[in-house]
């Protein structure tokens, strides 16, 4: 860790207090959560799944996998 820390002259060392830094920033932003329970089916995170219904299907452009997050 001092290596990177010394070549990339990092603001915050050690590597554990970087970690801690950047997760505590994502939940700060409302981009992350820390869980106390494991997730048991109440949260669907399969490929392609927009909760909020808004976003339209991703463009053939992409190509991307149909099966992988269609749910035909």
């Amino acid at each position: 860790c001092s290596m990177m820390d010394s070549t990339f002259h990092e603001r915050i060392a050690p590597v554990e207090d970087r970690v801690r830094a950047s997760i505590v920033q994502y939940c700060t932003l409302g981009l992350a959560i820390i869980r106390q329970s494991a997730l048991s089916g109440e949260w669907d995170v399969s490929a392609g799944f927009d909760p909020t219904g808004l976003l339209e299907p991703p463009g053939e452009k992409l190509g991307l996998d149909h099966e992988e997050w269609s749910e035909e």
